[in-house]
């Protein structure tokens, strides 16, 4: 999600903040934002930032694949 198609969602934040570079450690999944000035490391910050969702699966359905459940 944070890198996007083929680097797309990456390389629009340097375009759009005007970073040097967006790293994302594929092991760890630590992301370094490189830029000329504290306002442009936000900017890009923001637009790197994901959130999560959680939700409650009925003890029924053993697997979810997608947004489709699969009950027994």
């Amino acid at each position: 999600m944070v890198i996007g198609k083929k680097g797309a969602r990456i390389k629009e934040i340097e375009k759009s903040t005007g970073m040097k570079s967006v790293n994302v450690d594929g092991k760890t999944g630590k992301i370094t934002v490189v830029g000329p000035d504290y306002q442009s490391v936000l900017r890009a910050r923001e637009q790197l930032e994901l959130f999560e969702e959680s939700f409650d699966l009925d003890p029924a359905c053993g697997e979810f694949l997608g947004k489709r459940r699969y009950c027994k």
